[in-house]
C-alpha cells in the first residue's frame, strides 16, 4: 500500500525543481499534488509564482494567481511580495502598482518590501513621479520608508537632474527620522557632479558629515571623479588623502579619476 506525500514533502520537491530552474517539473508536481487531493496551501504558491516569474512564465505565474483566487486562498504577505516583485521584473509596472492598490482594497496591507520593488521599478524606469505616487501612498497607510526606499527615489529624482527636489525629499525624509544611508547621499553627489552644479556637491558633502554619516569608498570615489574632472585636481587629492588616513583602501575607479585629473591639469 502506497504512502501519500503531504503538503511539506511536496513544497520541498517543488521548491527544489524551481531552484534547480526545472519549473515545467515543478508544475508537474503541483498538478499531481491536486489530482491526488493535496491541497496547495501558501507556501506552495509562494514558490511556484516566484519561480514563474523568475524565470521570464509570467503568464503562468498570473495563472497561478487567479487559482488562487478561485480556491478562495487569501495570499500572504509573503506571497503578495513576490507577485509585486514578479511583475516589476516583467516590466508590468502598471500591474504591480495596481496589485498594491488591489491588496488595500481588501484590507490587506503590503510590506515595505512590496512597495520597494515598485518605487524602484519606476525609479529605474525614468518614471520618478509615479515613484513618487507610490511613495505617497506608503505614507496614507503611515508605513515607514526603508533606506532602500529613499534611495530609490533619490535615484529617479536626481537621474533627470531634479536635484532641487532631491535635496527637499531628502531634508523632509531626515527630519521625519527615516533611515537614511550613505547611498542616498552618494546618489544625490554623484547627480550634483553631473550637471556641473560643484557647490552643491560640496555643501552636501559637508552636511553629509553633519548628519553623522561616514562617507565610504563609493562616496568618496564620486567627489574624488567629480573634483577631478572639473579640474580640481588639488582638492581630489586632499579628499584622497583624507580617504587614506581613514583607513579606506581606494579603488581602480578612484586612482583612474586622480590620473586623468593630473593628465589634464
Amino acid at each position: 500500500m502506497g504512502l501519500s506525500p503531504g503538503v511539506a514533502i511536496c513544497n520541498a520537491l517543488i521548491n527544489g525543481y524551481v531552484k534547480a530552474r526545472d519549473v515545467s517539473q515543478a508544475n508537474m508536481l503541483y498538478e499531481e499534488m491536486k489530482s491526488k487531493g493535496i491541497a496547495p496551501d501558501a507556501v506552495t504558491f509562494n514558490i511556484l509564482v516566484a519561480g514563474h516569474y523568475k524565470y521570464g512564465r509570467e503568464e503562468d505565474g498570473d495563472r497561478l494567481l487567479r487559482e488562487l483566487a478561485v480556491m478562495d486562498l487569501l495570499p500572504n504577505q509573503s506571497l503578495c511580495d513576490i507577485s509585486v516583485a514578479g511583475l516589476c521584473w516583467a516590466g508590468r509596472l502598471d500591474e504591480a502598482f495596481e496589485l498594491l492598490e488591489n491588496m488595500l482594497e481588501k484590507e490587506m496591507t503590503p510590506s515595505v518590501v512590496a512597495f520597494n520593488s515598485v518605487i524602484a521599478a519606476y525609479s529605474k524606469a525614468g518614471l520618478e513621479d509615479d515613484a513618487y505616487k507610490v511613495y505617497e501612498l506608503m505614507m496614507k497607510f503611515n508605513l515607514t520608508p526603508s533606506s532602500s526606499t529613499c534611495s530609490s527615489l533619490l535615484m529617479g529624482l536626481s537621474n533627470k537632474g531634479r536635484l532641487q527636489e532631491a535635496r527637499m525629499l531628502l531634508c523632509k525624509m531626515i527630519e521625519k527620522g527615516f533611515p537614511i544611508n550613505r547611498v542616498a547621499f552618494t546618489v544625490l553627489l554623484d547627480g550634483y557632479f553631473r550637471k556641473g552644479d560643484l557647490a552643491g556637491a560640496k555643501d552636501l558633502w559637508n552636511e553629509m558629515k553633519c548628519w553623522g554619516i561616514s562617507p565610504d569608498v563609493v562616496a568618496f570615489s564620486a567627489c574624488i571623479n567629480g573634483l577631478s574632472k572639473a579640474g580640481l585636481i588639488e582638492e581630489a587629492h586632499e579628499l584622497y588623502l583624507e580617504m587614506s588616513n581613514k583607513g579606506l583602501v581606494p579603488n581602480n575607479f578612484v586612482y583612474n579619476s586622480l590620473i586623468g585629473g593630473f593628465c589634464y591639469a
